[in-house]
């Protein structure tokens, strides 16, 4: 873990772009499942779980994974 401590993916974003526009909406899919809209300046990052904080998470992973240089980010 000393090399590749694990990170929250929100701070991380934000550490990755600090002077962004963070928008997160959500929607729920049925019962059990909420889907979690990330926009980054216009830019959509999606994610899903089994509600809105793992939904959230999931989108936030997806944004920092894709614009992180370190795609071996590890994240807890």
């Amino acid at each position: 873990f000393i090399i590749n401590t694990p990170k929250s993916p929100i701070s991380e974003l934000y550490l990755l772009k600090p002077n962004a526009k963070i928008k997160v909406e959500y929607n729920s899919i049925d019962d059990d499942n909420v889907e979690a809209i990330l926009n980054l300046d216009g830019e959509n990052f999606i994610g899903h779980g089994s509600n809105k904080k793992t939904a959230k998470k999931s989108a936030f992973k997806k944004a920092v994974r894709a614009l992180s240089p370190n795609k071996k980010i590890v994240f807890f």
